[in-house]
């Protein structure tokens, strides 16, 4: 028995998340059939990406520096979807931790040419926060 659909759903979700982040971006289940005792699906895998670049856009280089982000650890390598979140994470934790804990971040000037793909860090930092005094009653 394949269990209920939603566990099928769930499962075919992990396997598209592995894809994203092999560098397969356009990886897709087309259909699926159910059986009495095994679901199968259509995958359409697509091809690998790779980074071009990712460069460090408006982000300064002393915050790149305490996180210790370097360009070319990017360059031809595989595109990963957990590589740009943990710098995404990284570079908030940072700003959260000095005074600007509504800072956004994220990819921009995305560019994708023959499977290559070049974007820039983007760092919003909007208001600081600072407190000088905590008072605990």
């Amino acid at each position: 028995m394949h269990g209920n659909m939603f566990e099928v759903q769930s499962e075919l979700q992990k396997i598209l998340f592995t894809l994203y982040d092999n560098g397969y971006l356009i990886a897709s289940f087309d259909s699926m059939a159910a059986q009495p005792q095994k679901v199968i699906a259509w995958l359409t895998l697509g091809k690998q990406y790779e980074w071009l670049a990712l460069t460090s856009g408006n982000a300064s280089k002393e915050l790149l520096g305490e996180i210790n982000y370097k360009e070319k650890f990017y360059s031809g390598k595989i595109f990963s979807y957990k590589d740009v979140s943990r710098i995404c994470n990284k570079i908030l934790t940072e700003l959260e931790n000095n005074g600007f804990p509504f800072a956004v971040v994220r990819l921009d000037s995305i560019v994708i040419n023959n499977e290559k793909l070049r974007a820039a860090l983007y760092v919003g930092r909007n208001q600081m926060f600072r407190y000088d005094t905590i008072s605990l009653q």
